[in-house]
């Protein structure tokens, strides 16, 4: 009976109700098998390997700024409805437009090959492979963004599915085939990318083989262009670490470390999923000028938050125990400053849920700058002096500051706009913000002692219990007013 009111509750749903619902579905399911495919590829790779793949990701990501320059991101959604009545047109434009940043920077990165590579610390072969996926990934994004906004959701679910499963199931049969891991791991997912981007971009040129390019050329670039700085300086914000790590102290840690960072970011899933879904009842909530409750929900959502990023911390040896072998348990210590991380993600995302709100962003892209810099002079001072542990606790602290930073610019911004209604709860937001500080630090000193982190987990889970009547009643209460 229940599968049938499902489906039949499914069947009821608007178009763009199973398009949120299956685009949700595909999050989970990318998001889930890279996590649950790390406990396969750390135990089939030794730990240098499994670094250089992680460096080759973090590497690529920062390129991926220049040579995308992220034109599938805000711009294209922008475009979709600004130029409706040519889409064709604008995403072949774009398509022209990421082939040629991607080929200048490609020429820049051959003349300067031998500083990169001994930068990096990635073969000639690994960054060709790299330029090869750059190439190919921009028409893979724009098909899929367009579906996207278009609701054609079947189309989105099945290349998804094809793309997600085959990646690592080609990447564990080549490592077995091929004597450099590292390599094969890099190749499965070149060549998966390389085949669908190859079929997406013919089609988006035979659909508008001669576009007005002046004309979206000067459009993207007016509105991507400024934003770039925000774009790289997170991207090295969230890479720096395992980049600085293997040139500071060597691959096999920046290995050890990606694992923890993997484990320590799995709760990044529920925070966008959370944010995705706030946003646009909290911004229509500000438009009608309907400020009531604003501040109890997003009070229940942040403690909830709070309490499955402990949860985490207090398992982070179980969490190390499943994901790799005894050559990773080193990374224990780093989930705890890094899992705090993911909750001030959130919070500073609460924070900047205003300021694009007044779309007044010119301070976003100085914040990150300033953060990024901050981050990699940090790295730099005591990852030299601690050890590359110590990258996880420069992360934490560059998050607080950035949620701060975050905070001010949204005063400034509220007082600018004349609104001064409580948004947010700041006394409960402090003292929570505080205590996971505090308790994040302190549950590594209990680490050793496996009885106490698990009375202190039975603790939870008893509150937990006791509560779950107001839990879901709360839960309910956010959902049938929009929140989720």
């Amino acid at each position: 009976m229940s599968i049938h009111k499902f489906v039949q509750k499914y069947h009821n749903m608007s178009q763009n109700v199973k398009a949120a619902f299956w685009y949700t579905f595909c999050n989970i399911l990318q998001n889930g098998i890279s996590v649950i495919t790390v406990p396969i590829f750390t135990r089939i790779m030794s730990t240098e390997d499994y670094g250089i793949y992680s460096i080759y990701i973090s590497w690529y990501t920062v390129f991926s700024v220049f040579t995308t320059l992220n034109l599938h991101y805000y711009v294209f959604n922008r475009g979709m409805v600004k130029y409706e009545d040519d889409r064709d047109g604008f995403v072949s434009s774009l398509q022209y437009l990421g082939v040629l940043s991607t080929t200048i920077v490609a020429l820049v990165c051959y003349v300067l090959r031998g500083e990169i590579t001994s930068l990096s610390g990635l073969s000639g072969t690994m960054f060709v492979l790299m330029f090869v996926e750059l190439y190919t990934i921009a028409p893979m994004n724009y098909w899929m963004t367009r579906n996207r906004h278009e609701y054609k959701y079947k189309e989105v679910v099945i290349v998804t599915i094809a793309k997600t499963l085959s990646v690592p199931l080609l990447g564990i049969l080549l490592i077995y085939i091929m004597e450099d891991d590292a390599l094969a791991r890099i190749i499965s997912t070149v060549f998966i990318t390389a085949i669908l981007g190859l079929y997406f971009a013919t089609g988006i040129i035979k659909k508008s083989p001669k576009p007005n390019i002046k004309k979206y050329w000067k459009y993207a670039l007016s509105f991507n262009l400024p934003l770039l700085p925000h774009f790289l300086s997170t991207n090295i914000l969230n890479q720096s670490d395992r980049i600085m790590i293997s040139n500071m102290v060597g691959s096999s840690q920046a290995g050890i470390y990606s694992v923890a960072y993997s484990a320590g970011m799995i709760l990044l899933i529920i925070n966008t999923a959370i944010n995705q879904t706030i946003v646009p009842w909290l911004y229509e909530k500000l438009k009608n000028r309907d400020y009531s409750n604003i501040s109890r929900t997003f009070n229940f959502l942040l403690v909830i938050v709070f309490t499955v990023n402990i949860v985490l911390i207090l398992f982070a040896r179980e969490i190390i125990f499943i994901m790799a072998p005894a050559d990773y348990y080193e990374a224990v210590w780093i989930i705890p400053p890094v899992a705090a991380s993911v909750y001030f993600i959130f919070l500073y995302t609460l924070f900047s849920n205003l300021t694009y709100y007044f779309e007044d962003t010119k301070y976003v892209s100085f914040l990150s700058v300033i953060i990024a810099v901050l981050n990699v002079v940090l790295n730099y001072i005591f990852i030299g002096k601690f050890g590359y542990i110590a990258a996880g606790f420069t992360t934490l602290f560059c998050y607080i500051c950035f949620s701060v930073c975050h905070y001010i610019v949204m005063r400034l911004l509220c007082k600018k706009h004349n609104f001064y209604e409580k948004i947010y709860d700041m006394k409960t937001i402090v003292a929570l913000s505080s205590a996971m500080v505090i308790l994040s630090l302190g549950i590594e000193f209990l680490y050793p002692y496996m009885f106490i982190r698990y009375l202190l987990i039975l603790a939870i889970a008893v509150i937990c219990i006791f509560n779950r009547k107001y839990i879901v009643r709360k839960f309910t209460d956010v959902r049938r007013k929009g929140a989720l």
